[in-house]
């Protein structure tokens, strides 16, 4: 599979008996698209820990949210830190 999305080229049939749908190159951006235009509703007033935070909307959205640790660590912090946030039927990003 691998070697046929890195081979793909406009104009050239697939090899693999395979259905076609698997080889097509998208990014993760366009894979994560349409939870992305979803809207969401929450409202955290009060603070609470980031991690409860992405929790809860992971579950809204029926979605995974990673967290980069790594990222979090090198702006000195982490998913413990408090934060509050009240959204109403906004999706995540724009189309």
């Amino acid at each position: 599979m691998f070697c046929e999305k890195a081979a793909q080229r406009p104009h050239k049939p697939l090899r693999s008996s395979d259905n076609p749908e698997r080889f097509v190159l998208t990014t993760r951006l366009d894979q994560a698209q349409k939870m992305l235009s979803q809207p969401v509703t929450v409202n955290y007033h009060e603070p609470s820990p980031l991690a409860k935070v992405l929790v809860d909307l992971a579950k809204t959205t029926k979605s995974d949210i990673l967290v980069n640790h790594a990222a979090l660590a090198a702006a000195e912090t982490s998913d413990r830190v408090e934060a509050t946030l009240t959204v109403d039927k906004k999706a995540w990003a724009p189309h």
